[in-house]
C-alpha cells in the first residue's frame, strides 16, 4: 500500500490526516467501555498482531472478558495486522464467518 504517500509533480510526499493527532471530543471512562462491551450479543472475532503491544496489555485482556461470545486470534504482525498479514487475516475472517 501507498496509503501514507501521495504522488506530486516532483515525486512523492507523505500524506497524513491531522484529525488523527487531535484529541477526541468524546472521552469514555473504563466503565463506559465495559458497558458497551457487555451489550455485544453476537459472535465476535478479535484479530490481534503478535508484535502489537495491545494484546499483551492487561486492560485489553480484561475488556475481552466482557464480550460474551468472543474468539481471539493472534497472528504474526503488528498493530496493523491486516496490512502486515492480509492473507491470514482474510483466512481467519472467512473461517469465522462460515
Amino acid at each position: 500500500g501507498n496509503r501514507g504517500i501521495k504522488k506530486t509533480e516532483s515525486g512523492y510526499s507523505w500524506r497524513s490526516d491531522l484529525r488523527l493527532k487531535s484529541k477526541s471530543p468524546m472521552q469514555y471512562t473504563e466503565e463506559h467501555v465495559t458497558q458497551f462491551l457487555k451489550q455485544i450479543k453476537t459472535e465476535t472475532l478479535l484479530i490481534q498482531g503478535a508484535q502489537s503491544e495491545l494484546h499483551r496489555l492487561v486492560p485489553t485482556t480484561q475488556r475481552c472478558l466482557n464480550v460474551k461470545h468472543i474468539q481471539t486470534i493472534v497472528l504474526q504482525g503488528g498493530h496493523h495486522v491486516h496490512m502486515d498479514n492480509p492473507e491470514h487475516v482474510a483466512e481467519s475472517i472467512i473461517s469465522f464467518l462460515i
